[in-house]
């Protein structure tokens, strides 16, 4: 491959075209042109396909029902090969609380054996008595931390090789924030973006290569990676650009690691919860005090009083009148870990689903 291979740029008739489509009258033509055929044209027909589609779900679903293969092939947390029982792991990031602390409480009901990566080790006395979990100590921005969490993980399955196999990483943990642009500093991006985004990426590379490894030798053919964005990360709103920033670089990561694990055949999927009930939710009131207390008093006189009331209420009392049950978010990454073929992203929330998005 050479170092510096010759750019090949289209010939002079595309490149004109290119320029002359970006200028006005043609660029608004275009534009309306295309669009105009594909929603008149192209729409009904995707509508078409879309209602055989439905149709087709429909009547398998119910066909399957009875064998209990509606949701599609599941995989067991304790199954047979060759005569020899498997066990399968899981390693799930900030279990301190929240969805990953019911998430692994789950799943080791299921008997998966569970790695619970915590924040704290204090959050491991939550775990006393369950021997299906494992806690581990695990500060996601750590490296040395992160690192001695792949090696316990090696060893458990290392010490009984051809028996226990890593079936899944879920990159749960997270933080959250919002405010305006002009009321946060730069710091507090890099802060964000360090566990929602670098941490994610941190977790993963040093987790991957066990999938991968697995699907080489042929031991194990299915691994997944379930990476817990948020619906923030689909759609940016005022004050979000913390927080929504974040998920959209995750979601983006997300994406390249699936198109990237598909040679290897390792599932990647994305879980996009709107407002539900968690830690995370809670804190969001007491975020946004802290904050405006904060600012200068020149941001304030610039704001005024009802300003800052009015924000208090759009982020903090009307998500209260649109939060879902929590459980909803664990069932559904303890699906997309169960079922053979997980699908690729999972928005959950009626608002998500069916306003927002």
């Amino acid at each position: 491959m050479e170092a510096n291979p010759k750019t090949s740029l289209p010939g002079p008739i595309p490149q004109l075209l290119n320029k002359l489509l970006h200028r006005p009258p043609l660029s608004f033509l275009s534009y309306g042109i295309f669009w105009s055929f594909f929603l008149i044209v192209l729409s009904p027909l995707a509508g078409a396909v879309l209602t055989l589609i439905t149709a087709y779900k429909t009547v398998r679903y119910i066909i399957l029902l009875p064998f209990g293969l509606e949701d599609g092939e599941k995989i067991k947390a304790v199954a047979s090969s060759e005569g020899d029982a498997i066990e399968l792991a899981v390693l799930i990031t900030g279990c301190d609380s929240g969805f990953g602390y019911d998430l692994a409480l789950g799943l080791a009901s299921k008997g998966f054996v569970v790695f619970a990566g915590c924040l704290r080790k204090e959050s491991w006395e939550q775990f006393a008595g369950i021997n299906k979990i494992k806690p581990l100590q695990m500060d996601i921005t750590d490296d040395t931390e992160v690192a001695d969490a792949e090696a316990q993980v090696r060893k458990w399955f290392e010490n009984d090789k051809g028996r226990r196999f890593f079936h899944a990483l879920v990159n749960n943990a997270g933080i959250g924030s919002s405010g305006r642009i002009d009321w946060i500093k730069l710091e507090a991006y890099r802060s964000i973006m360090e566990v929602n985004y670098f941490s994610m990426i941190r977790v993963t590379q040093t987790f991957l290569p066990i999938m991968k490894s697995q699907r080489i030798s042929r031991s194990y053919n299915d691994a997944r990676i379930i990476n817990i964005t948020s619906a923030a990360g689909l759609i940016a709103m005022d004050g979000g650009s913390l927080y929504a920033g974040s998920k959209f670089a995750a979601e983006a990561f997300s994406t390249c690691l699936r198109h990237e694990c598909e040679a290897f055949g390792v599932h990647v999927a994305t879980v996009n919860p709107s407002f539900h009930t968690s830690n995370l939710t809670g804190q969001m009131g007491p975020h946004i005090i802290r904050l405006l207390d904060t600012l200068r008093p020149e941001v304030k006189e610039e704001y005024g009083e009802e300003y800052f009331q009015q924000y208090y209420n759009n982020q903090v009392e009307m998500p209260q009148k649109v939060m879902w049950d929590g459980s909803n978010v664990r069932d559904e990454i303890i699906r997309c870990i169960e079922l053979k073929v997980p699908p690729p992203q999972v928005v959950i929330g009626l608002d998500a689903r069916f306003m927002i998005l």
